[in-house]
């Protein structure tokens, strides 16, 4: 017989429930949260410190040049990201009262990547657009049988051929068509 963990071993942590004075209101409770997190990490990113890690992903030979420790700027984005993750793997963890190794597997780290590629990497509101529209797409392909995986990665590989931007790309494109939003400047012209 073996013995029980301390974190559960391979079946992970079970019985974990949210208060029960506020377990009805729950989901509503949650969608408040990541609400907050997404507004807070929106105003992160269009903060100076957002332009570093920006900054840092282009080149971060230029922000050393200037004399900020780059080592830093990563330590704080790191430290952000796992505040964001780990408060989203709480909420994960009390809405589905277990949470376990198999939750996490190689499988999620590619529905991540899609629902950034699907959406758009340039704005935010590209991974809700992507994970909205992958999710739709994985309950439609559910009743497609064993081949479900083959079609929802041909899915991906389509949408990312013709949607290089991705959602919110082909959002600006179509708005722009008809007039709803102003013409990105090119590269010659000066503001």
């Amino acid at each position: 017989a073996t013995q029980p963990t301390l974190i559960g071993a391979n079946p992970g942590l079970t019985g974990i429930f949210p208060a029960v004075a506020i377990e009805p209101y729950y989901p509503a409770i949650m969608i408040a949260i990541i609400g907050l997190v997404l507004i807070g990490l929106y105003a992160i990113e269009r903060s100076p410190l957002g332009m570093l890690f920006k900054a840092i992903r282009s080149n971060d030979q230029i922000v050393l040049s200037v004399g900020i420790s780059v080592l830093v700027v990563k330590v704080i984005c790191a430290v952000i990201a796992s505040a964001a993750l780990g408060l989203g793997g709480a909420l994960y963890a009390h809405s589905n009262n277990v949470i376990s190794p198999g939750d996490f597997g190689f499988l999620l780290s590619v529905f991540v990547l899609a629902y950034v590629k699907i959406g758009g990497e340039e704005h935010m509101v590209g991974a809700l657009l992507g994970a909205a529209f992958l999710t739709l797409l994985g309950q439609y392909l559910m009743g497609v049988g064993a081949h479900e995986r083959i079609f929802f990665g041909a899915a991906i590989i389509v949408a990312m051929l013709v949607m290089p931007q991705g959602l919110t790309g082909l959002a600006l494109r179509l708005g722009r068509s008809l007039g709803w939003a102003a013409p990105t400047p090119s590269l010659g012209q000066h503001k």
